[in-house]
């Protein structure tokens, strides 16, 4: 992966424009904005603050580079069963009981798992490489992420 800063802005540039239209299918635009570009910097800030704690500072820019570029190309593919299930997301943030959820389509929701999960897989060994390590100390790293995300949107949801 080139270790440029144009590489770096095209790439996170690319996955935000695809977050954004994934998240989109099922937020409002602001929203959409508001969650892309969190989810960004926080990828970009921990990505530099871990390789700075394991003493690897030289390999930011390598490395958010290559997290944003696999992420663009997880969001690409995801954005098929995002649409296909987004009727599921929408009424799942408004169901008062799970009888009134409509039932996703178990191809698209196999797909979304697939794809997340292997996108976790992605991101771990590209951490694995980062912070030389094995793929669990990867897997840990990429993890973690995954756990800040589910933290700070859950937070800022109660807000």
């Amino acid at each position: 992966m080139p270790a440029g800063a144009t590489a770096l802005y095209v790439a996170a540039a690319i996955y935000c424009i695809l977050l954004f239209v994934q998240v989109r299918m099922v937020a409002s635009a602001g929203s959409a904005l508001y969650q892309t570009l969190l989810a960004a910097v926080l990828l970009a800030i921990y990505a530099r603050q871990l390789l700075r704690w394991r003493g690897y500072p030289n390999r930011v820019q390598q490395t958010v580079t290559a997290l944003f570029t696999a992420a663009a190309a997880i969001t690409f593919l995801m954005l098929a069963p995002t649409y296909a299930m987004a009727p599921f997301f929408l009424a799942l943030a408004n169901a008062q009981s799970a009888a009134e959820l409509p039932q996703p389509s178990a191809v698209a929701m196999l797909a979304y798992i697939i794809i997340g999960l292997w996108g976790v897989i992605v991101a771990a060994h590209i951490y694995r490489h980062a912070l030389q390590g094995s793929f669990w100390r990867g897997l840990a790293a990429a993890l973690g992420y995954e756990a800040l995300l589910l933290f700070v949107f859950a937070i800022l949801g109660q807000l």
